[in-house]
């Protein structure tokens, strides 16, 4: 999985700054926005496309089974499944016994 992640996350990083890019310049001819606009605009896509690639990245190398752990010392509820959701960045553990832990940050 990681491989695939690896040439993934910069094929669709760069889809996402070419769209964004014919978008802007469109935006731009149409409007004429000032310096300051634009450069706010850019700095916004710049860091939405970051902060998406960074939680690609960590999601994907992050082994969701470390990250839960075991529910008791002694393997009573052993852990059946994890769920990874990207966005917001969240790994929910799932044992045996049917509880639920969340192990989001906050």
């Amino acid at each position: 999985m990681s491989m695939l992640v690896f040439y993934a996350v910069p094929l669709i990083g760069l889809f996402l700054v070419a769209a964004g890019s014919v978008a802007y310049l469109l935006w731009a001819a149409r409007r004429r926005p000032s310096r300051q606009a634009r450069w706010a605009v850019v700095g916004a896509g710049a860091a939405v496309l970051g902060y998406a690639g960074a939680v690609a990245y960590g999601l994907a190398f992050t082994d969701p089974v470390q990250v839960c752990g075991q529910k008791t010392l002694d393997n009573d509820f052993p852990l059946v499944r994890v769920r990874v959701d990207a966005f917001p960045p969240d790994v929910a553990c799932y044992w045996s016994d049917s509880g639920t832990c969340d192990s989001s940050p906050g």
